[in-house]
């Protein structure tokens, strides 16, 4: 009787096991229809393919998994996931769903190639296709230059340099903005921006609203708003920048969006912190779906320029150095993995601290955030010192003044003057592209600032960075002498002790350590931070010494300027509920002659220093400029050309017939070209002979500024 039941159990079992199998439709690959059967070489193949099977969400590939193998005419294996290009997704599943596969050959001939579909209940195959790959023009993809680690180049080998500004998100129901700017970064030279995936801009995903799907449901119209952009992108030959996650995600506190972030748990998230979304493994499960997603629909770009997984990360909630490094080295590992293009992989910090992630060799290149009102001096500064730091290219990717607002920039600097500097000012520097100006809609759309790209990209045209050793430009100025006018830097360490207590301030403008002062000034609130730094300076005439401050502790603070041991200005700062930014300026007159000045803080807490200002000090010629042994690149800039000066309406007088010479160059005949860095051409042209080492040049008048290249006639 037990062995009958047994029996009987056995076959119900079966029964069960056949009726569940045949519920489960097997997948089944419908059609397969290639964009074309002729691709060229670094263009994209589009596969449009139908099939039908069983699956929930359509974004996660252990639900239902896309993809296809390209096999090139070497043999080699290309494995590319497939996506979900169109559909209406909701819990139930996809309706009307179109998935697409997207493929950009780099080598010539016939490919073959296959698809794939599979599941948690099985897979097809499809049979195998062909198409043929033809020649191009195309550069290729964008990385690293092979023969030198600091700047880039193109599959093909030709040099690339970054010329652009941020276009981080333009709102609108269409891209036709997009297509404003980067078509007048095209006509002015440009090739490169950056683009946010933000929440009120390109998101995927984000908090269940009218406008997105929530945790795991990726925003299609969105998506298909990036493939516009992209084709945009490629039209006018632009190469993109691409901004995965913005700090504002995981803070309360900076640009604060954490209680919208569909991680958060109160929306159905896996975290109940936003420093979770580096440690948890859900959520770091469901963002490798999204990069998944991200690589699969736009990985085939040759105009994607890098991927950046995080714009200021220290700026997140309870920011912690080692777990964010830890998750940038894992999801680097599986970009790598799926993403065959091999894309530079980037990422960034609001502060140019030295954090350990930059000198890992999974990224790609450094980036530097600088808002400062002595932007020319701390492009050229923080551009060779991430260089030094890190062996790697480095890039200015977002630079402004300390203007809280785009719209203050746009009445300040209707000219463009703090744009101009900083495009010139990185180009003379170590940095391995132009500085990416930050206020893209109110001040460069708002006062029509593009033309300012032309001049410096024609400049740039033709010249090649690459494997040549050079350093800052060693000079002296021979003429004019005698008229002196202001000189004004801003200290370049925030929220960190200074390295240094002395100064010296040449009337060139040179300041020796000025990397190491801090524009915290302590006081009894952090001993273990209170540096009191010392000036020495040498005043051609009677002039004025002036700190301005802008921001000043809730526990007070107390400020206090000293001349050769003698306190010359002394002023308290009253507590209040919480810091105070303020607006205000501290004086002491300055007999001529060679002095000492010391910036004390005796009050409770900080106060932070805007910039320090020396009246009738300096000469009004600013000299900035890379040389090597048989070239040199200069840059004469008017020091009074300033915003400041054009706010108080301060009359900028001409340089006249100015005198430098260079020291260092190889001895031999040169030829000295001087270029106009407003219309953008060539002024004049001279032939020198250095003799001992020093060539003397002898540029034309100039009013605001005036750039030469210089180079040994072979």
């Amino acid at each position: 009787m037990k062995l009958k039941l047994y029996f009987i159990f056995l076959a119900l079992c079966l029964l069960f096991l056949i009726a569940e199998s045949n519920a489960l439709e097997p997948i089944v690959i419908n059609s397969v229809l290639p964009s074309s059967d002729v691709v060229k070489k670094h263009e994209k193949i589009e596969l449009t393919v139908d099939f039908k099977t069983e699956y929930k969400n359509p974004f996660d590939p252990d639900d239902v998994d896309l993809s296809a193998v390209f096999i090139s005419p070497s043999k080699k294996e290309f494995k590319i996931p497939g996506f979900l290009y169109s559909g209406e997704v909701s819990s139930d599943g996809v309706s009307q769903p179109l998935w697409k596969i997207r493929f950009t050959p780099a080598e010539e001939g016939e490919w073959r190639y296959y698809v794939m579909v599979k599941n948690k209940r099985g897979s097809a195959k499809s049979d195998v296709r062909k198409f043929n790959c033809t020649l191009s023009n195309d550069k290729g993809f964008i990385r690293v230059s092979k023969s030198d680690p600091y700047y880039f180049e193109y599959t093909d080998g030709a040099f690339f340099y970054p010329i652009g500004f941020n276009v981080c998100w333009a709102l609108g129901a269409t891209t036709y903005r997009y297509e404003e700017y980067y078509k007048a970064i095209a006509e002015n030279g440009g090739n490169w921006s950056r683009l946010w995936m933000c929440s009120w801009g390109v998101a995927l995903e984000w908090k269940k609203d009218k406008a997105y799907g929530g945790l795991r449901v990726y925003n299609l119209k969105n998506a298909k708003k990036i493939d516009e952009i992209l084709e945009l992108a490629k039209e006018y030959g632009i190469h993109i920048q691409l901004v995965i996650n913005n700090h504002g995600q995981l803070s309360i506190a900076t640009n604060a969006e954490w209680k919208d972030n569909p991680y958060n748990a109160k929306n159905g998230g896996p975290c109940q912190r936003p420093d979770e979304f580096f440690t948890n493994s859900e959520a770091i499960r469901f963002f490798k779906n999204r990069l998944r997603y991200i690589i699969a629909r736009w990985g085939y770009s040759p105009n994607i320029f890098a991927w950046e997984l995080w714009n200021e990360v220290d700026l997140t909630d309870y920011f912690n150095e080692g777990k964010v490094e830890r998750w940038h080295k894992e999801m680097i590992d599986f970009i790598n993995e799926i993403d065959l293009y091999g894309h530079m992989i980037t990422t960034s910090y609001a502060k140019p601290l030295d954090y350990n992630l930059w000198k890992a060799p999974e990224i790609s290149y450094s980036q530097v955030h600088l808002f400062s009102d002595t932007l020319i001096e701390e492009t050229i500064f923080w551009a060779k010192e991430f260089k030094k730091r890190y062996n790697k290219p480095a890039l200015i990717a977002e630079v402004a003044s300390t203007a809280r607002e785009g719209t203050i920039e746009r009445s300040e600097d209707p000219n463009g003057i703090r744009f101009h500097n900083a495009l010139w000012s990185s180009f003379l520097s170590s940095a391995s592209g132009t500085a990416m100006y930050w206020w893209w809609d109110s001040y460069i759309k708002g006062n029509n600032l593009y033309y300012h790209l032309k001049p410096i990209a024609n400049f740039i045209s033709n010249e090649e960075r690459r494997n040549k050793k050079l350093e800052e430009l060693k000079y002296e100025v021979l003429n004019p002498k005698g008229v002196y006018g202001t000189l004004s830097f801003t200290p370049f360490l925030d929220w960190q002790p200074s390295t240094s207590s002395e100064f010296v301030v040449g009337n060139d403008g040179r300041i020796s350590n000025i990397e190491g002062l801090s524009r915290f000034f302590q006081g009894q609130g952090h001993p273990e931070m209170k540096v009191t730094p010392i000036f020495n300076v040498d005043y051609p005439k009677d002039g004025y010494f002036v700190v301005n401050v802008d921001m000043i502790s809730q526990f007070g603070a107390e400020i206090e300027i000293w001349l050769d041991d003698e306190i010359k200005s002394k002023s308290p700062f009253e507590p209040s509920m919480s810091y105070q930014r303020v607006d205000e300026s501290f004086t002491i007159e300055m007999p001529a002659g060679k002095h000492r000045i010391k910036i004390e803080n005796k009050g409770p807490d900080w106060f932070r220093v805007r910039n320090i200002t020396l009246k009738n000090y300096a000469l009004p010629l600013m000299i900035k400029g890379l040389q090597d042994e048989t070239e040199a690149y200069v840059w004469f800039k008017n020091r009074e050309d300033t915003v400041d000066n054009y706010k108080a309406q301060t009359k900028c007088f001409p340089i006249e017939n100015p005198k430098v010479q260079l020291i260092g160059l190889k001895n031999g005949k040169y030829k000295i070209e001087y270029y106009d860095t407003v219309l953008g051409k060539t002024i004049q042209v001279q032939e020198g002979t250095c003799s001992n080492n020093v060539l003397i040049l002898s540029p034309p008048t100039f009013l605001t500024d005036l750039a030469c290249k210089v180079k040994l006639i072979p």
